[in-house]
């Protein structure tokens, strides 16, 4: 009987733990969310997607186990140990943050599913959707404030940069007669490099700098190309853009975050209600849980 009430704890744990070392993944490159390259946008979108997909279905198994055993006594280690998790793997500030808002959103979740459970007159799995999504968005506000948190560190270095094949596809563009010859074909003599560091005035003409200047100079003689000092200049102007708005960012990002996590969860509520119906269809046939009826007194008032 014991073991009945325990067993979906260990899932529990198991699939947090994984949306942990996936929210770790984000934390990692908080600024790869603004990125235009095609490649990090995705591997971005697919680590929010498993992130979402891993609490969702944790929080499934979580109201299963306070379903089956619906004491504190269960309830509490196991949200003790569930909490415990981002103690190891993240540095405080953000540590506390995960741990303390996992506490309090995972105790008042069993809470609010116990109160749920006692008013209803007639068991039905599908009363378990509502209170996992609920906490589920309430777990990835968390999140999102974690990820706020890293994400303002004076240290988070919020440098956003136009992709190399980004200036290609748009050279390609301006150049489409195949007799005009390619940017790599373009190349800047050193005497003109030379000319440039000599005349400060020029390259602001230009929206151009010495640390600019300096970056294509150092590079190899075939990469002193049109594309490079291009690159670099829409580098320098889109730094120069975002400044004054630097402050506003992190806030920005973490929202971004928040509704990406939740556009995720309105997904996954259709396979979260078919893994949800499964689930009890497998435990009744295996006969691990069965229904039972019950009669009760109701009271009338008479006059």
């Amino acid at each position: 009987m014991l073991v009945k009430k325990v067993v979906f704890a260990l899932p529990f744990l198991l699939l947090l733990l994984l949306s942990y070392q996936s929210l770790q993944s984000i934390l990692a490159h908080p600024e790869v969310i603004f990125s235009l390259e095609v490649s990090s946008l995705l591997h971005t979108l697919t680590a929010t997607f498993l992130l979402t997909a891993f609490m969702i279905f944790s929080l499934l198994f979580f109201t299963i186990f306070v379903t089956f055993a619906p004491k504190w006594e269960y309830i509490t280690p196991a949200v003790l140990l569930a909490v415990s998790t981002p103690l190891v793997l993240f540095a405080p500030p953000i540590s506390l943050i995960l741990s303390l808002g996992s506490l309090i959103v995972l105790m008042v979740g069993a809470f609010l599913l116990k109160s749920e459970l006692n008013s209803r007159l007639n068991f039905h799995p599908t009363i378990l959707l509502s209170p996992i999504t609920q906490t589920a968005t309430l777990i990835l506000l968390v999140f999102s404030l974690a990820y706020y948190q890293d994400s303002s560190n004076p240290a988070a270095a919020w440098k956003l940069e136009v992709p190399a094949s980004l200036v290609n596809l748009s050279l390609k563009l301006a150049q489409p007669s195949a007799s005009t010859p390619t940017p790599s074909q373009k190349t800047i003599p050193p005497a003109t490099l030379e000319y440039l560091k000599q005349s400060p005035e020029l390259l602001r003409q230009y929206v151009l700098d010495q640390p600019v200047l300096e970056q294509v100079t150092q590079a190899p003689a075939k990469s002193l190309n049109q594309q490079e000092i291009i690159r670099a200049s829409l580098n320098k102007q889109l730094q120069s853009f975002i400044s004054p708005y630097q402050k506003y960012i992190p806030a920005v990002a973490s929202l971004v975050v928040f509704l990406t996590l939740e556009f995720f969860v309105y997904l996954l509520t259709i396979p979260l209600f078919l893994c949800l119906w499964f689930v009890f269809l497998i435990l009744r046939v295996t006969h691990f849980a069965h229904y039972e009826t019950e009669m009760r007194e109701a009271k009338k008032l008479v006059v």
